[in-house]
């Protein structure tokens, strides 16, 4: 899978890495990751926001080694 760096590979587009999910009510963005059986949890440590720009930080971050293999 790619890196944030753009190293390695593709990744493949029937594999996503993230979800962005935009909720209208309150305008605020999370941040979701692709779990099992085709489920995407919420990354618990970037809550709801109203910057998509932090959310993407978190992406690229990826301190948990949830997005990026």
């Amino acid at each position: 899978m790619a890196k944030a760096d753009g190293s390695g590979p593709h990744p493949s587009p029937a594999a996503p890495l993230a979800q962005f999910r935009f909720h209208s009510e309150l305008g605020q963005w999370t941040l979701h990751y692709p779990g099992a059986q085709n489920r995407w949890h919420i990354f618990l440590n970037a809550g709801p926001t109203l910057n998509l720009e932090r959310l993407l930080r978190h992406l690229d971050e990826d301190p948990l080694n949830l997005f990026w293999e």
